[in-house]
């Protein structure tokens, strides 16, 4: 089976790993709490939520283990308002 044509993966969520690598480089802690990190994200006409149902997530590790993109939309707002 061809993964990626086959699997049904979020728009974006390349990036998480991305963006996560960045944070650790400038001490981003990832055991900060988070403040709605399982809200829904809109793109375009899409939402994006979570990828899996466990216990919301509490911190940036958390919601990168259950794919939030809500917590990663934020964090890159962040780091690229500190450049």
């Amino acid at each position: 089976m061809n993964r990626a044509t086959q699997g049904l993966y979020q728009p974006g969520a390349i990036f998480e790993t991305l963006l996560l690598a960045e944070a650790l480089e400038r001490g981003v802690p990832l055991t900060e709490t988070l403040s709605q990190p399982d809200r829904p994200v809109s793109l375009d006409q899409l939402t994006l939520t979570c990828a899996h149902n466990d216990a919301p997530p509490a911190t940036l590790a958390e919601a990168y283990a259950q794919a939030c993109p809500a917590p990663f939309a934020d964090l890159a707002a962040q780091l690229t308002s500190a450049i």
